[in-house]
C-alpha cells in the first residue's frame, strides 16, 4: 500500500497544479456537442445517441446526468479513465522493480515513474482532453499491461494480469473506434510476438493463454458493437452514423473538391456550380437534405479528385517527411513527442548491449505494426493533433513496457536515479510550461468572447439565435470538462455537423416552432443570426443561401462586443 498511498499524494499535489494554474479545457467542439446532448443542456433531455461513443457507453453516461445533473460527468469520466491508466502503469512499474529487487526502495522508481507517465506522457492529454486522445491513452496503457505480463506464469496470474488490458481496450474501442483500429495492428504483432517466443521457450499452455485472452477481447467488443448496432438500428439513427462515416472522410481526408475538377460529375448529381458552392461551404448547414446515397456519391467523387491530383509519388514523399517531422511538433506536445522519437532509437541499442535476441524480436514485430498504423495515417494525408498524439503515447508505452519487459534497462540500481530524476524534473516542468502557453494561446484568449456570446444569447431568452460556419462564433470556443450548466445552450443552436445532423437537435428546432431548417426560418420572428461584423456578411454562403433561396430580406437588428470582437445580428424576412 505504501507505493499506492505515494500516488494519491503525488496525484493530489500534481493535478492540484493541473486545476490552479493550468486549467483544463475542452480540446475541441465534438466533446462539447457530445457532453451537452448526453447532460440534456442542448435539447434540454438526456439522450444516450451521439457520434462517436458506443452505446453502452453513452447509455451510462446519459443515466448518470438523469440521475444527478449538476454533476459533470462527462469530464469526469475522461479525467478519471486518464487516471487510472496512469495508476496501473504506474503499479506495473513498480511491481516489476520490486520483484527483481525486493530490498530496494520503492521510492526512486516511484517518483521517476510519476513524472514519465503524469507530466511528460499525458500532462497534455488531460489539461485538453478530448473523447480521442483519452481513447489513445486507454489503448496504449491497454498494450503495455499485455507486454509485461508474464505469459510463463501459471493460467490465473495471466489472466488477472490482464484485466486491465481487457478493460482499457474495450474503453478506447467504446469511445473511439477509429483509434482503436490503428493501434490493431502493432497489438497483433506484440499478441503474435509472445505466442512465438513462448513457442520457442516450451512454456507450456500458452496458447490456451493467448487464445482465450484473445476470445475475451473479441466476446467483449461484440457484446458492445453488438448493443450499439441495436441502439442505432433504426433508420435515422442508423443513417446518421452511415452519414457521419462519409463526412468525415469528405471533409477530414479526400477534402471537397473544386467545381472545376470534375464539373460533368457534380452535374450528373444534379448540381451547378451554385448548389455546389452552397454544399461544399454548409449552407444552410453541412449535409442539408443529403440523404446517405448522395453522401456515398460525394464521397467516392472526393475521393476520385484526390487521388487525380495528388500523385502516389507524392504521397509516399509526404509519409517520409512527415514521419520524421511529427517527432517535432509542438502544440503541447512535446516533449513526449521528441522523447518517444528517441525511445525508438534508443530501444535497439539497448537490446544489441544486452545481447537479447527475445527482445530484439519482439522490437522487430513491433516496428512492422507501427509502421502498418503510421503509414496509413500518413498516406491518408491526414495527421491532425489528435490523431498524432495517440500514436505518440502508444510509442512510448510500448517502448517502455518493451525495456521494463527484458531488463533492458535495471530499475534496481539506485545511482542511476541521481542523473535520472533531475533530468524527468526539467522535463516535466518544460511539458508543464508546454501545456499551459499551447492552452495560453489557443483557448484562454478565446474564454472572454465565448463567455459573452453566451451571456448575450441568454439574455434574450425569447430569441433563438444561430451561429454557423465562418461567422466567427464556433472558432472562438473555449468549453472545459467541468462544465455543469444545464441550460447554458437553451436558445441557441452552432452547425456543426455533430449536432446539427443529430436527430435529436429536431426536438431542439420542433420547441423553436422549426419543423425544417430552410423556410421557417425566415418567416419566423424570433429566429437571428451572429457573425462577425465584416464588410460582405450580405455575401456569406448560408446568407446567401437563404437570400436566393426564399427571395429573403435582411436587416442588421443589433450589434455588440464580445471580447475584442464585434458581433453583428441579422434577422432574414420575406421580401
Amino acid at each position: 500500500m505504501q507505493e499506492v498511498l505515494l500516488f494519491l499524494i503525488l496525484l493530489t499535489a500534481s493535478y492540484a497544479i493541473l486545476l490552479l494554474f493550468i486549467k483544463p479545457v475542452d480540446a475541441i467542439n465534438d466533446d462539447w456537442g457530445m457532453y451537452s446532448i448526453l447532460s440534456g443542456a442542448y435539447t434540454g433531455t438526456p439522450d444516450a445517441h451521439v457520434m462517436f461513443f458506443l452505446y453502452p457507453l453513452s447509455w451510462l453516461l446519459s443515466k448518470l446526468y438523469s440521475m444527478w445533473s449538476f454533476i459533470p460527468w462527462y469530464g469526469l469520466f475522461q479525467h478519471a479513465v486518464q487516471i487510472l491508466c496512469l495508476f496501473t502503469v504506474y503499479r506495473r512499474i513498480l511491481r516489476i522493480s520490486k520483484r527483481r529487487n525486493p530490498q530496494a526502495s520503492l521510492l526512486p522508481p516511484a517518483l521517476a515513474a510519476f513524472l514519465i507517465l503524469f507530466f511528460i506522457i499525458d500532462l497534455n492529454v488531460l489539461a485538453e482532453a478530448q473523447y480521442t486522445t483519452t481513447a489513445g491513452l486507454a489503448a496504449a496503457a491497454a498494450l503495455f499491461c499485455f507486454i509485461t505480463s508474464r505469459i510463463s506464469q501459471p493460467n490465473t496470474g495471466f489472466f488477472l494480469d490482464n484485466i486491465p488490458t481487457l478493460l482499457f481496450a474495450w474503453v478506447s474501442f467504446s469511445m473511439r473506434q477509429n483509434i482503436f483500429y490503428l493501434m490493431l495492428p502493432m497489438a497483433g504483432m506484440l499478441w503474435l510476438s509472445k505466442w512465438i517466443s513462448a513457442y520457442k521457450n516450451k512454456y507450456e499452455g500458452a496458447a490456451a493463454k493467448l487464445l482465450g485472452f484473445a476470445l475475451l477481447l473479441i466476446a467483449g467488443m461484440g457484446l458492445l458493437w453488438g448493443a450499439n448496432a441495436a441502439a442505432y438500428s433504426a433508420e435515422e439513427w442508423s443513417d446518421f452514423r452511415k452519414i457521419n462515416h462519409y463526412r468525415e472522410r469528405v471533409g477530414d481526408f479526400y477534402g471537397w473538391p473544386e467545381y472545376e475538377e470534375c464539373p460533368e460529375d457534380l452535374q450528373a448529381l444534379g448540381l451547378d456550380e451554385e448548389a455546389y458552392m452552397y454544399r461544399k461551404h454548409g449552407a444552410p448547414h453541412i449535409g442539408y437534405g443529403m440523404s446517405v446515397s448522395d453522401w456515398k456519391q460525394m464521397h467516392d467523387l472526393a475521393k476520385r479528385c484526390y487521388l487525380a491530383r495528388t500523385s502516389l509519388s507524392e504521397r509516399l514523399k509526404n509519409i517520409v517527411v512527415t514521419a520524421v517531422n511529427v517527432f517535432f511538433y509542438q502544440e503541447g506536445m512535446q516533449p513526449a513527442n521528441l522523447l518517444a522519437g528517441l525511445l525508438l532509437l534508443l530501444t535497439p541499442v539497448l537490446i544489441f548491449l544486452e545481447r537479447n535476441a527475445s527482445a530484439l524480436f519482439v522490437y522487430l514485430m513491433y516496428l512492422f505494426g507501427r509502421g502498418v498504423s503510421w503509414g496509413y495515417v500518413l498516406y491518408e494525408g491526414r495527421f491532425p493533433k489528435r490523431i498524432i498524439q495517440p500514436l505518440i503515447t502508444v510509442d512510448f508505452l510500448i517502448l517502455l513496457g518493451i525495456i521494463l519487459a527484458f531488463n533492458l534497462f535495471p530499475l534496481e540500481k539506485r545511482r542511476q536515479y541521481y542523473v535520472l530524476l533531475p533530468l524527468l524534473l526539467g522535463l516535466s516542468l518544460f511539458s508543464a510550461y508546454a501545456t499551459c502557453w499551447d492552452i495560453a494561446e489557443n483557448y484562454r484568449v478565446h474564454e472572454k468572447t465565448w463567455r459573452e456570446l453566451r451571456e448575450y444569447c441568454s439574455a434574450h431568452p425569447d430569441n433563438f439565435y444561430i451561429w454557423t460556419y465562418n461567422s466567427g462564433t464556433l472558432e472562438h470556443f473555449y468549453e472545459t470538462p467541468f462544465g455543469r450548466g444545464q441550460d447554458a445552450y437553451q436558445n441557441f443552436i452552432y452547425t456543426n455537423w455533430g449536432v446539427i445532423c443529430n436527430p435529436n437537435t429536431q426536438k431542439k428546432l420542433d420547441a423553436q416552432g422549426i419543423s425544417s431548417f430552410g423556410r421557417d426560418l425566415v418567416d419566423s420572428e424570433h429566429v437571428y443570426f451572429i457573425l462577425q461584423e465584416a464588410p460582405y456578411n450580405e455575401e456569406h454562403p448560408v446568407i446567401m443561401y437563404f437570400r436566393h433561396t426564399y427571395q429573403a430580406g435582411l436587416t442588421v437588428t443589433d450589434t455588440f462586443t464580445a471580447g475584442d470582437t464585434t458581433y453583428m445580428v441579422y434577422q432574414l424576412h420575406p421580401l
